[in-house]
């Protein structure tokens, strides 16, 4: 029987920086940048019979997945 010990060596806690650091901003998610996209078409009135696309149109017509449109879609729905 051998045993091995594996000493891992720790770094010591470091203290905060002396300067506020800057956070960065993120980007949209698309389907943040969908949502946004459809809902000023419906405050525009941009949707003939106040009626949706289909989510395979909008997904063209974005450029992005169908899920992405379902996602947006499912936001706005939820907001009323």
């Amino acid at each position: 029987i051998v045993y091995v010990v594996i000493m891992v060596k720790r770094k010591p806690k470091s203290s905060p920086p002396a300067e506020p650091v800057v956070r960065l901003e993120r980007p949209q998610s698309l389907v943040e940048q969908v949502e946004q996209a459809l809902r000023q078409a419906i405050v525009d009135g941009a949707f003939a019979d106040q009626k949706l696309p289909t989510e395979v149109e909008l997904a063209e017509t974005f450029g992005v997945s169908r899920e992405t449109v379902r996602r947006a879609a499912e936001v706005l729905q939820r907001e009323g």
